[in-house]
Parts: structure tokens; sequence; C-alpha cells
């Protein structure tokens, strides 16, 4: 299992930066405390039937994907999380074409993990080192924001480096507290 909502979701986005997407949409979605609704979806290289079985294997990792792994716990722990807290969760994927996944946790669940800090996720998704779009949609309680990688990166340069990595963070870090705001 994950530490937190926020492990899970960058393992997972970071399966579709892996599969080569240009483009990655991660939407979460929080209309009140109870309640958490994550999906992913990207145009990357997607998966046939059988290797969207085999994903769910623990004990099963793509070949080459990740040198020197032979074990991909990114679905299999989704889907153990799930089932343990009374969340739902769905993916559809087709080869050349891309993947869609969704889920839901029930955030006063014993077992839920945290959600953790989401401005580091954020700002660590932006920082892979090859060329993608990520959007990020977060809504929380009726209000919202989104952001772009590209949109940080024509405001800040490259976001990898520590000043900038620094910056995007207390962007994004206004972005959630004005959320927070009743209002």
């Amino acid at each position: 299992m994950y530490w937190s909502i926020a492990d899970m979701i960058l393992d997972l986005t970071q399966n579709s930066i892996e599969a080569h997407a240009a483009e990655v949409t991660l939407a979460v979605s929080q209309e009140d405390e109870s309640r958490i609704a994550v999906s992913i979806s990207d145009n990357g290289r997607g998966m046939t039937p059988d290797h969207l079985q085999r994903a769910l294997d623990p004990f099963w990792s793509e070949p080459g994907k990740h040198p020197g792994r032979r074990v991909g716990l990114g679905l299999p722990f989704l889907k153990q999380t799930v089932d343990q807290t009374g969340g739902t969760w769905e993916i559809h994927s087709e080869a050349g074409v891309g993947t869609e996944l969704s889920f839901t946790l029930d955030m006063t669940h014993p077992d839920t993990p945290p959600l953790g800090d989401l401005i580091s996720l954020w700002v660590a998704l932006m920082c892979y080192d090859r060329p993608y779009e990520l959007h990020i949609l977060r809504r929380y309680r009726g209000s919202g924001y989104e952001v772009s990688r590209s949109d940080l990166q024509e405001a800040l340069g490259d976001i990898s480096t520590i000043s900038n990595r620094r910056l995007a963070a207390e962007f994004l870090a206004g972005a959630e507290e004005e959320l927070a705001m009743p209002g």
C-alpha cells in the first residue's frame, strides 16, 4: 500500500509519462471531505487487453520499462487500496491510443491513506526530463484551478532548477490556499 494518495498518484501518472505520452491530464476532485476522485488520461502507448491483465500482477513489469526491476506495483496497490477501503476504479486502454484510469476513495475509511503533499506532487510531475504536456485540473468544494506544464515553463523556464521548483511550489500553494478559503 502507498504511504499517501499523492504517492499513489505520482506512481500512476509516472506510468503515463514513461509510456511516452505527449499529453497527460490529471484531475483531482473533492466535493467534500469524505470522497476523492482522481482521473489520469494520456495518449501514450496504451496496452492490449493481455498487457493490461498482466499489469495487474504485482510480480510483472513491462520488460525494459524499469531497468533492473521485475515488479510493477502501481495498479496492484491501487486495486488493493480500493478493495480495502470501499472505493472504485476503472481502467480503459488501447494499444497505440492511450490509457484512461480513474478511481475514487472514501476519505473517512480508517485504511485510506492520507492525502499527502499535493504541491510537491504537482511540482515533481512537472520535472521529468522528456517532452510531454501535463494538465492538472484541481477541484475542491466547487472551486478549482488548472495549470499546465507549458504554462509554468513559459513563466519560469526550466522548472527542474531548485529556484524554479520553489517558485512553482509557491504559485501552486497559493492556488491550493484559495480553494480552502470559504467563499
